[in-house]
């Protein structure tokens, strides 16, 4: 006799599941058994993103100020003609020949130094230092001029008053008090080695147009001396710390406001026009 083969307890157990399962979803599609997962990014991935906009932010940067934008933009690279310098140089000539070389300086008061019967000469003394430097656009061209001036010399009576005297004196020590009747009047000469001028100019590319003087300004005093003094080198050095100052003031605002404007109205005379520079982007 064949006997009957055994059931699998859990089998009525799983058909009941499917059954239930089938009811509960056949009204749906298949996908709809499965949620959809969204992912959030890696620590990894974040880091890589950001580094990507900051080399983006760099490249940017860059072409912004490179000559890449400027040309862009209408600006591009500019290269002076030896005709330019020419033109320039017959200018400061011109107004080397209208200028005084010697002028008279106010007196003065400051920090306990009275300048008295001042004077400044050597103001003729001065050259076109090259190479010319220019920028440039469709419009305009700005041209930028360097000027020396050499041994300019400064002559004035000194007085020391009372405070600084004093302070000099502690200085020295006790034992130079002597020396009172020559600190308290001295006449100084000061030499100014050399003074560096910059001078900017812009010409618009406009028929009738004449070049505009936009900047004048000293850009370097490379040394004054004390001249012609029969001291000790401690006291000459001392005074050089007290005086030395003052006449690199003085020597700016006279270069900055009489010089300016002789050369100026010189320089505005005249023309600059596109056969004298090159300008390219």
């Amino acid at each position: 006799m064949l006997s009957k083969p055994e059931r699998d307890p859990n089998s009525s157990s799983q058909h009941s599941v499917w059954r239930w399962l089938s009811k509960k979803h056949s009204s749906k599609t298949p996908t709809a058994c499965f949620s959809t997962i969204t992912r959030s990014p890696s620590p990894h991935q974040t880091t890589v993103a950001e580094m990507d906009v900051k080399r983006r932010a760099l490249l940017f940067i860059f072409l912004v100020s490179s000559s890449y934008i400027q040309g862009a933009m209408g600006q591009g690279s500019c290269q002076p003609s030896p005709r330019m310098e020419d033109l320039f140089r017959r200018c400061l000539e011109q107004a080397r020949a209208e200028m005084e070389d010697s002028v008279t300086l106010q007196d003065n008061t400051v920090e306990n130094v009275q300048m008295t019967g001042g004077t400044v000469t050597g103001l003729r003394n001065f050259r076109l230092t090259p190479p010319l430097r220019c920028a440039c656009s469709r419009n305009w061209v700005d041209i930028f001029i360097n000027v020396s001036f050499l041994d300019l010399t400064v002559t004035f009576l000194v007085t020391l008053l009372d405070d600084l005297l004093g302070g000099l004196l502690g200085q020295l020590g006790s034992g130079l008090a002597r020396l009172v009747g020559q600190v308290v009047n001295l006449l100084v000469r000061l030499l100014a080695v050399e003074i560096n001028v910059e001078i900017t100019v812009r010409q618009r590319l406009i028929p009738g147009s004449k070049c505009t003087v936009t900047d004048f300004r000293v850009t370097r005093i490379s040394e004054i001396r004390i001249l012609d003094l029969n001291l000790t080198p401690l006291l000459v050095g001392l005074l050089g710390g007290v005086l030395t100052p003052l006449v690199n003031t003085i020597v700016r605002n006279l270069l900055e406001r009489q010089v300016r404007v002789v050369i100026t109205r010189n320089i505005e005379k005249v023309t600059v026009d596109r056969s004298m520079f090159t300008c390219s982007g």
